[in-house]
């Protein structure tokens, strides 16, 4: 029996073991063995470079969206055939700015070259308490319409609760890049223009953006100032905070919580919502094209195992969005709806380094923010941004001039 290998993220046993039943599953069908390889979070960037560089590895791997054009400028990735994608249902028939993010733009009159397709998605929107939110006399149905909106909410909520307005990552971490993206959408700003030959992060409308999202600092009090992501979902779970930003692994989070779950409700983010989430990519050193393709096909295709969701994240065909039976559960249905909206970020040739650039200094910035004397004092904190992103800029646009 032909066997190939297949590299995924430890999302929890519950998710693996029901992965490793669709596999069991797979294998009867097409008498093909798939050997898993679960890698953990942590280091799984660098495992998964090292097996780009080395041409050695699995023939197949869940990989972060995002990552899927780094690993296709380092030459790993196999493409998929115009023939492939129409047996998977085509672009149409998955979510669009999932489909976006595995793809990169050909020439002006060429169809986008397709490296990555669509697994699962996640998105980001706002977890607050029911309870605290009544007792400070705020509606919910209006407290996080906008960024002004949500400023109010959280100042009414630290003048009335015992509890903190506001926990969020400020330590390193991808996750804060993708909830600041919001606010810069939300400005009009951009990281990077269309062609992705101009970095625009440093212009207004993406610093008034930055601006309006650091300026949250002032909600966040001493306790809550250097957390990381989980840290960060776990004092919104435990009680801490009234209001967090995160993404459906904070609903599963909840599930042994039962109080906190019944005072848990979603709501939009003010801007526009990120869309992030997995990719399935078949590593060019692969000898076993056919045996990995079929594995995609059972994987992403119109059969897609429900089972995997919400452990693994939120559904990307837009027949399971449509039929999902997370659409009955309030949180995850908010979600879900926050998709219809989402952006991913660039698929451009420079963004993975522009990402690593500024995922590197937002713990910088978030250390020098809190430090203020007064977290509320404008200047100062544009002092902050202008220190590290102008620098940042004036170097990646050399860079991409020498690219170019």
């Amino acid at each position: 029996m032909e066997e190939i290998e297949f590299s995924v993220f430890e999302h929890g046993a519950e998710v693996i073991e029901n992965l490793q039943e669709l596999l069991a599953a797979f294998e009867k069908q097409e008498r093909i063995r798939v050997r898993l390889n679960v890698m953990p979070f942590s280091g799984a960037w660098a495992r998964l470079v090292e097996i780009a560089l080395y041409h050695h590895g699995p023939d197949v791997s869940n990989v972060g969206n995002t990552w899927v054009g780094d690993f296709q400028r380092m030459n790993a990735l196999r493409l998929y055939s115009p023939a492939e994608i129409q047996r998977l249902g085509g672009a149409e028939a998955f979510l669009p700015a999932a489909w976006q993010s595995g793809s990169t733009a050909g020439e002006a009159s060429a169809a986008p070259k397709i490296w990555g397709i669509p697994w699962a998605a996640d998105t980001r929107v706002i977890f607050y308490r029911k309870d605290v939110l009544e007792q400070a006399g705020v509606d919910a149905a209006t407290a996080f319409a906008s960024h002004e909106a949500l400023e109010n909410t959280l100042a009414r909520i630290q003048a009335t609760s015992p509890i903190a307005p506001l926990s969020l990552p400020t330590r390193r971490s991808r996750i804060t890049l993708h909830n600041l993206a919001s606010w810069i959408w939300q400005e009009g700003g951009e990281f990077l223009s269309a062609d992705g030959k101009n970095i625009l992060f440093d212009q207004p409308a993406a610093r008034q953006g930055m601006r309006k999202y650091f300026s949250l600092a002032k909600y966040l009090p001493p306790s809550l100032h250097h957390l990381d992501d989980s840290q960060a979902g776990e004092a919104f779970i435990q009680g801490q905070a009234a209001i967090t930003l995160s993404g459906h692994w904070l609903s599963i989070g909840l599930e042994p919580n039962l109080q906190a779950k019944q005072q848990t409700r979603v709501a939009p983010v003010p801007g526009v919502p990120f869309a992030g989430g997995f990719h399935l990519v078949v590593w060019k050193h692969s000898r076993k094209e056919a045996a990995a393709f079929k594995l995609i096909e059972f994987l992403a295709g119109s059969n897609m195992g429900a089972s995997i969701f919400p452990g693994m994240g939120l559904p990307v065909r837009m027949d399971m969005i449509e039929n999902t039976a997370l659409k009955q559960q309030p949180l995850f249905a908010e979600m879900i709806g926050s998709l219809d909206r989402a952006r991913s970020f660039p698929s451009g040739h420079i963004w993975g380094l522009v990402e690593k650039q500024l995922t590197d200094r937002i713990p910088a910035i978030w250390a020098d923010v809190l430090a203020l004397p007064d977290r509320g004092d404008i200047d100062a904190l544009d002092a902050i941004l202008d220190q590290y992103l102008a620098p940042l800029a004036r170097r990646l646009k050399i860079t991409i001039g020498s690219i170019g």
